[in-house]
Order: structure tokens, then C-alpha cells, then sequence
């Protein structure tokens, strides 16, 4: 029997990893095999942190770095670039696509700012980031956030149609549709192109 894909999903900052449930089944509904980082449920740690949690708990897993994806909400989406910059400096297997849903990458929030929260993001080592691995699903108001990303030749910027209001538009991370929207229009080609 083939092994199933994997799918990292890494929650935002304080989120707690149920609210994922409806978006798991979407990714196994798809034939996907899934996993919460149980490490990042309700979590508000700095991101190099965060990273070091993340790493353990996917390289204890059986399926470790072997055919996988990861997909990051928020917060989440900025640890998920962390953990590709030492994947790469790790050589380890990269995943077949990293897809961070909202995420403040290419700026940080006022939050963060503040406490230093996205200080250990370098969007030069961007530059190293294997074409058309990295997507991002934003909204309207995260395009100036993703500005800097979305300006990178090899970065695929998926815009989804999210609604500007600011707390409606953070929690649809957590819908099914927008997974759905990744399973169809990102996993469905990124992944079968590594799998034909």
C-alpha cells in the first residue's frame, strides 16, 4: 500500500489546536494523512522556540521529513518559514509545499513588534527558498503585509477572497473552505507533481 502524504498543520499564536478539526478532516476526506503540532496548541512562545518544538516533534514522528507538507495560520505561518530555512540548512527531504495562511511574514504586527515576536524571520534567506515551494493564501489586508513575499519570483501568492473585516477575516484560517481551497488548488498539483 502507498504511504499517504503528510500534512503539518501549525496553529497561530494562542490558538487552540480543535479549532483544526474541521480542516483535518478536509485533508483526510483528500487521502491525507494529518498532524496537529501538539507542541504549538495555545502556545505563545518566541518563534525560535516555537521552531525548536516544531522540529522535535515532527523528527520523533514515523513520518518524520519524508513526503510531507506543512501549512501555518498566522503565527503558525511564520514559524512554518522558520522551520523551511532549517530544513534547508538541515538538508533534509524539503516539503512538497509550505503554504501559510495570513501570516505577518514580510512585516511584523504591532504585537510583534513589540515583543519581538517575528524578529527572527531573515527574508534575505528567502532568496535560498527553492522556486515555487513557498504559498500564501492572504486577504486584502494581507497583501501590504505580503508585499515583500509576494514580490519574489519563486514565492506563488494564492489570493484567496477572504472579508476585510479584521476578526471574521483571521478566523476563516480555520475554515474548511480555505483548506479545501488549498487541497484543490495547491497540495492537488504541488504533491501529484512529486507523485505521478
Amino acid at each position: 500500500m502507498k504511504k499517504k502524504h503528510t500534512i503539518y498543520l501549525i496553529n497561530g499564536f494562542g490558538g487552540p489546536n480543535f479549532c483544526f478539526a474541521g480542516a483535518e478532516e478536509v485533508y483526510r476526506n483528500a487521502g491525507y494523512n494529518v498532524h496537529i503540532l501538539k507542541t504549538v496548541n495555545f502556545n505563545t512562545c518566541k518563534p525560535h522556540k516555537l521552531c525548536d518544538s516544531v522540529w522535535k516533534e515532527i523528527d520523533n514522528l514515523d513520518e518524520g521529513f519524508n513526503d510531507y507538507s506543512i501549512v501555518g495560520y498566522s503565527y503558525g505561518g511564520v514559524i512554518s518559514m522558520m522551520m523551511l530555512q532549517r530544513i534547508i540548512k538541515a538538508g533534509h527531504e524539503l516539503p512538497a509545499s509550505v503554504v501559510t495562511i495570513s501570516s505577518p511574514i514580510a512585516a511584523p504586527t504591532l504585537l510583534g513588534a513589540a515583543f519581538g515576536y517575528y524578529d527572527t524571520i531573515d527574508l534575505r534567506q528567502l532568496s535560498k527558498f527553492p522556486e515555487g515551494i513557498v504559498h500564501n493564501i492572504v486577504s486584502e489586508e494581507d497583501k501590504l503585509v505580503h508585499a515583500d513575499l509576494a514580490r519574489l519570483k519563486y514565492a506563488n501568492v494564492h489570493i484567496c477572497k477572504f472579508q476585510k473585516k479584521a476578526l471574521v477575516n483571521h478566523l476563516l484560517g480555520y475554515l474548511p473552505k480555505t483548506h479545501k481551497y488549498i487541497v484543490d488548488h495547491i497540495l492537488k498539483y504541488h504533491v501529484s507533481r512529486q507523485h505521478p
